[in-house]
């Protein structure tokens, strides 16, 4: 599971949407309005701003075959790349970072990666509910076309711990 979400967040960073122009391959500007931002920290280190805007961010809606609605909220910066997934979450509210569940559930996945390495990042962590919830995020506001809110979770990996707070995101699929 780890592998298949680690592997979407790369495609979806890496190729948001490319289009083929007179001029070869480009990235459209992206949506300026989009934004991600949180003050993280790195394995221990000092806590750092984070912010991703435009075509450094990506927001998506899908249907997946089983019915799930997805809703999955990016950015990227000098220091990783932040990924929060919605999966059947319809509406404004509270939700707990590192639930997971079966098709048709509602939960809230977290993800932080470094460096990209091939088809992967280099390092990735992952907000987890054992043994505790590891973040939480408010959705303000969510339509059919657009998402915002705050949120803050702490990531970890095999080299390390990700501490992310003050976040907040807006972004439009």
């Amino acid at each position: 599971m780890k592998k298949l979400v680690n592997l979407s967040l790369v495609i979806l960073l890496i190729f948001p949407s490319c289009k083929k122009s007179s001029t070869g391959n480009t990235i459209p500007p992206g949506n300026p309005n989009n934004e991600m931002k949180a003050m993280v920290s790195v394995k221990g280190g000092a806590l750092s701003s984070f912010t991703s805007t435009g075509n450094t961010t990506v927001y998506g809606k899908r249907t997946d075959p089983n019915g799930d609605i997805v809703i999955v909220c990016g950015g990227s910066g000098s220091q990783g790349a932040i990924q929060i997934t919605f999966v059947n979450t319809n509406s404004p509210g509270a939700y707990t970072i590192g639930t997971t569940g079966g098709a048709g559930a509602q939960y809230v996945m977290g993800f932080f990666g470094i460096g990209i390495s091939g088809l992967g990042y280099s390092e990735s962590f992952f907000a987890s509910s054992s043994p505790s919830p590891a973040g939480a995020v408010t959705i303000d506001q969510l339509t059919a076309n657009s998402i915002k809110g705050s949120f803050s979770m702490i990531c970890t990996g095999s080299t390390g711990i990700i501490q992310i707070t003050n976040g907040t995101f807006k972004g439009n699929f």
